[in-house]
This record gives C-alpha cells, sequence and structure tokens, in this order.
C-alpha cells in the first residue's frame, strides 16, 4: 500500500484532527525524507507551528552543505491544514516535480530538488528515532578539548523525552551509562558530555 493508499482511505474529518495534533501517532507523522544521489540521509517531522529553514548555513533547520545550495535557500511552513514550500531567492532555485517554483502547496509524494539534494513530502509515513535528529526542543553545541565537535539533541515525543547526539564525541553518558543510541530522560537525570555535568528536569 503506498503512502497515497494509506492517506486517501483516512475520513477527512479524521484527517483534519491528525493535522492539528501534527502527529499521527507514535511512530507516523508528516515528514521530509532527505536523500543525496538515492540515499536517505534524515527523515525531518513536520511541526504546523515552527518554520523549517533550509540552506548550507549551519543555522538552518535542514542543512545542506552544497555549493549550489544558498545560504537561507527555502522554508516549509503551515498554511491552515497544508504545508507550502517557498524559495527564499535562492541563486540556483527551488524545483518541486522538476518544476522550478517560488511558492508551492505541498502534495504527497511531491519531490522537492534544493541543489543536488532531494526532500521527499509525506503527509503519512512512518519514522523511527534514529531516523530523525529534528529537536523540538533543544540543541546544545558544546566544543571543548574533552567534547569535540557534538551537538545533543533533547526530543520531546508522545513518549516523553529523548536524548540523541550527532557529530564527533569523546564522552556521552546518563547516569554514568554510556549512551549509544535515542535514550530516554527521566527525571533529574545527570547528562555527561566530555567535563561537562548537566541535570535534566522534566518540564
Amino acid at each position: 500500500m503506498t503512502s497515497r493508499d494509506k492517506t486517501s482511505k483516512l475520513d477527512s474529518s479524521e484527517y483534519k484532527k491528525m493535522m492539528a495534533q501534527n502527529v499521527y501517532d507514535a511512530n507516523k507523522a508528516t515528514l521530509l525524507i532527505l536523500k543525496f544521489k538515492g540515499q536517505q540521509i534524515r527523515k525531518y517531522v513536520l511541526n504546523k507551528d515552527k518554520e523549517l529553514m533550509i540552506g548550507r548555513l549551519a543555522n538552518n533547520n535542514i542543512v545542506i552543505e552544497n555549493e549550489a545550495v544558498s545560504g537561507k535557500h527555502a522554508k516549509i511552513f503551515a498554511l491552515d491544514d497544508e504545508y507550502c514550500i517557498q524559495d527564499l531567492e535562492s541563486t540556483n532555485g527551488t524545483f518541486v516535480n522538476k518544476t522550478s517554483i517560488k511558492t508551492h502547496v505541498l502534495k504527497d509524494e511531491d519531490l522537492i530538488a534544493i541543489g543536488k539534494h532531494e526532500l521527499k513530502y509525506f503527509q503519512y509515513e512512518t519514522y523511527t528515532l534514529e531516523e530523525t535528529l529534528l529537536s523540538y526542543d533543544a540543541d546544545i553545541l558544546l566544543k571543548g578539548f574533552m567534547v569535540g565537535r557534538t551537538t545533543v539533541l533533547i526530543l520531546k515525543t508522545g513518549g516523553g523525552y529523548y536524548l540523541s547526539f550527532q557529530g564527533k564525541i569523546k564522552r556521552l553518558s546518563v547516569n554514568g551509562k554510556t549512551v549509544k543510541g535515542p535514550t530516554k530522560l527521566m527525571d533529574a537525570d545527570t547528562i555527561e558530555i566530555g567535563s561537562i555535568k548537566l541535570i535534566f528536569q522534566n518540564p
């Protein structure tokens, strides 16, 4: 069954309710899949209340390090019950299904081309924490001899808060146990990153 088939089988009122909640269930959501040369790099879960900036600069939500990509290339935002992509006057343009666009309302399985990378849009698709490192809560960039260059991610999901990271790291642990993948956080957990110690407090 394709994602189009799955979406078409949803009652319209049920679909609108799902859109309002952003996430259909613990493992399915409206999302983008970033690919390069056909290989999946990462999945990004869309949030109706948050714009998703795409570009070459490090302060974008989706960073594409390629000379063909502008510093601030495009953005994705919600409009009522739909998501739109807008080109931000990029040098080489933004393409959806091989057509150059300025602003476009995204449809299920639309293919966005930015430079040599592709982003495929799905209204209703599965994901895992390992596949997505998009944080809606906190990114902590730490630099230092004992840390390396590390982005520690604290992600809020329907099941609670999870700790993950990207980049080179010399040591990351929770309550003395080494973190190798997404780890659920509990109130007062002690997070150690190199020589830095943090205490997690559940909001």
